[in-house]
């Protein structure tokens, strides 16, 4: 029987389930940064600053924010840009949701009173986040809108996705300040745990990968995965 295939791969069960963990990883990481009140990632700043000024919650604003994302990838895009991608939303709906329910889920710890649980707050964020990455990348079922932009971008400029990430990701911060201090009067969703946020996600990201990547490659795609891992060391060898 052949199997259903979305976004070039079969898809599963296993695929879904760790997509939508990763998904749920990542929101809980970021509902740790924004109790630290010590600054989210960079890729947070936007939805947080955008919840703040229209007074909905972190996790709607998240959903706001990244329907504008997608907005901007069609207009890029415009004939290239495929109705598939329009499931971009749903994600981003299901991401804030679960950002909003993490938020729920770790309030009975409180908010940090001092700067050494904020840091802590932040750090295990970090941590956190870098899981939850790693389970959807590795699930490859729809990109959520951030990081489907900045791939359309670094199509259109002919530019490596990592440095261009970089560019949005800092790009959007600076977009995030500019709407803090106009309509806010401050800068509020940036500080320390921000610049932590920037440098050390990728580092968590590194460091489960190398304990974890492979087990889930097996557990995502089985005996296919290990054909493709014997041929990698014959290849070697």
């Amino acid at each position: 029987m052949n199997k259903f295939i979305f976004m070039g791969k079969p898809m599963s069960l296993r695929r879904f389930f760790t997509y939508v963990i990763g998904l749920f990883f990542m929101s809980l990481g970021i509902a740790f940064a924004v109790n630290s009140d010590f600054g989210v990632s960079p890729v947070t700043t936007l939805p947080y600053v955008v919840s703040r000024i229209l007074g909905i919650s972190v996790g709607t604003g998240t959903w706001v924010a990244y329907g504008c994302y997608i907005i901007i990838e069609a207009l890029i895009c415009r004939k290239n840009f495929k109705m598939i991608y329009i499931l971009q939303f749903p994600a981003a709906v299901m991401f804030g949701y679960f950002t909003d329910f993490s938020k729920w889920l770790i309030a009975p710890l409180g908010m940090p009173q001092s700067w050494v649980f904020q840091l802590l707050y932040v750090l295990i964020g970090v941590v956190i986040v870098g899981l939850g990455l790693m389970a959807y990348l590795e699930a490859d079922i729809m990109a959520i809108p951030p990081d489907a932009l900045a791939v359309v971008i670094a199509d259109l400029v002919k530019k490596p996705l990592g440095n261009v990430k970089r560019i949005f990701d800092f790009s959007m911060v600076g977009i995030s300040l500019i709407l803090s201090l106009v309509f806010l009067h401050s800068y509020q969703g940036l500080w320390i745990g921000t610049i932590i946020a920037a440098f050390g996600v990728g580092t968590m990201l590194k460091f489960w990968s190398k304990l974890f990547r492979q087990k889930l490659k097996m557990f995502l795609w089985g005996e296919h995965e290990r054909h493709a891992e014997k041929a990698r060391q014959l290849e070697l060898s």
